[in-house]
């Protein structure tokens, strides 16, 4: 297919929905329509209701893809069957952009429609179980070559789409079996402020595309946030319990579960780490073999750093408000009111521990993270919440210890949340110091200690974050 680019190019928005209201208004907005003639094809055309604030001509849909060069799709899929049968003709020779993201089942209701209307299937319900092809390449497939289809635009909403701003950058991916269909998209959506900053030769590839949109949104943070979740009801209800016997009030048992939760899920934050190194070791193999499970834990480290660290900030905010002699009278000197030597050291090792938290989740912004060089951000990830967990160990040991002992000492056998919390982030330290050791000691006495090479490089990979 050859398309002229010495005359004005015709433009064809099908869809009066927020999307295609939104396409058309960018490209007024950003100069697009003194390079292109556009207009919007609709149902209603008539219709001002509909389609308010448009400043491009709103035509039926055969008018506006009369002569058409580039045909955009701002439709639901459920419409493409009609749209190509209807007016099949009209959508020759011409360029399609289609920027739907199809679920799977919808792309297999999709396929099931056309082949059963050739006779050639019965059973919808088959092809929903199956990976489908794209919306894109059922498009293809229905217009035939003469028609270059490209997915694009389809990562972008209304609302970014629609935006005046002229210094807000948008950003998108064409995919095309044709190399000149994504040049001539790629002119486009520059004269309408989008910057394609990938374009693919493989229309199959549009398949992936769509999944990613289809994702579950934050699909990433959900394990972590539910696991947190639960570790932070059982935890409530432990502290609870113990707040019946102790005599603490809603808003201490809330900041202690709260503040055990943020330890804990640093320290699970580590742990998997630690155990790689270790299992090295052990194992002598350079990549031993890890359960999916396993596999899963490690790359959600970020997530549950993250949410740890906002745990942190949460039990620290609800500090400020309870740090008193009424609430805490253990760490005041009750004759001056001022902090004694144990309440000092609590709060000093506490705050330090959250400025050293606080690093590894700077280092995980993807504006920072990325300007880091490799030593740098291997410092802030791992020596960041290393040393963030030992001084948390620190804070609980000289926040509680004084009622760790006797054991007989407990209220019902139950032991003191500070000594609960205290536990695993010395579990994590002492793996990975053993780690870190190991690897000092290969290093550094030669190269004929056994397994030397196997935790080359290996505590950096102990980041309480994934770099992204």
């Amino acid at each position: 297919m050859s398309v002229s680019t010495q005359r004005r190019m015709k433009v064809a928005i099908i869809g009066t929905g927020r999307m295609g209201q939104a396409l058309a208004i960018r490209c007024v907005n950003f100069g697009g329509c003194s390079k292109y003639d556009v207009s919007v094809g609709s149902r209603h055309p008539t219709s001002s209701i509909e389609h308010p604030g448009l400043s491009v001509p709103v035509l039926e849909n055969a008018a506006a893809l009369s002569g058409a060069n580039i045909v955009v799709l701002a439709i639901p899929v459920s419409a493409f069957p009609h749209i190509t049968s209807k007016y099949s003709e009209l959508l020759q020779n011409v360029i399609v952009i289609d920027i739907s993201n199809a679920s799977v089942a919808e792309r297999g209701e999709l396929y099931a429609r056309s082949t059963t209307a050739v006779g050639e299937a019965n059973d919808t319900s088959s092809f929903k179980s199956l990976d489908p092809p794209s919306s894109a390449e059922w498009l293809q497939e229905r217009l035939g070559s003469s028609v270059q289809v490209v997915k694009a635009f389809n990562n972008l909403g209304s609302k970014a789409i629609r935006s005046g701003n002229m210094y807000a950058q948008l950003e998108t991916v064409a995919i095309s079996n044709s190399m000149e269909a994504l040049k001539i998209v790629q002119d486009f959506a520059a004269a309408s402020g989008i910057t394609v900053t990938h374009s693919v030769d493989d229309l199959q590839f549009s398949r992936h595309l769509e999944r990613i949109q289809q994702a579950s949104a934050l699909k990433e943070w959900q394990t972590p946030f539910y696991l947190l979740l639960v570790l932070g009801l059982v935890m409530f209800i432990y502290c609870a319990a113990r707040s019946m016997v102790v005599g603490k009030n809603l808003v201490q048992t809330c900041n202690s579960s709260i503040a055990w939760l943020s330890i804990t899920g640093l320290s699970l934050t580590y742990l998997p780490g630690a155990i790689v190194r270790v299992r090295k070791i052990i194992v002598n193999a350079d990549q031993p073999l890890l359960p999916l499970w396993f596999v899963q834990w490690l790359e959600v480290r970020k997530e549950l750093g993250t949410l740890s660290w906002a745990a942190a900030f949460l039990h620290m905010y609800l500090t400020v408000f309870l740090l008193n002699p009424a609430y805490c009278d253990y760490l005041y000197d009750l004759d001056s009111h001022v902090l004694n030597f144990r309440g000092n050291w609590t709060i000093l090792s506490g705050t330090i521990a959250f400025i050293f938290m606080t690093l590894p989740a700077v280092a995980s912004l993807p504006g920072i993270g990325n300007k880091l060089n490799h030593r740098s951000w291997v410092f802030m990830q791992s020596t960041g919440g290393i040393a963030a967990l030992i001084l948390s160990s620190f804070h609980t040991i000289t926040l509680g210890s004084e009622i760790w002992l006797p054991i007989r000492s407990w209220k019902f056998y139950m032991p003191p949340v500070s000594l609960a919390a205290f536990v695993l982030p010395c579990i994590v330290v002492f793996i990975t110091v053993l780690a870190f050791g190991w690897n000092f000691v290969c290093r550094n006495l030669g190269r004929t200690v056994p397994r030397c090479h196997i935790v080359r490089d290996g505590y950096a990979e102990l980041a309480v974050y994934q770099r992204v």
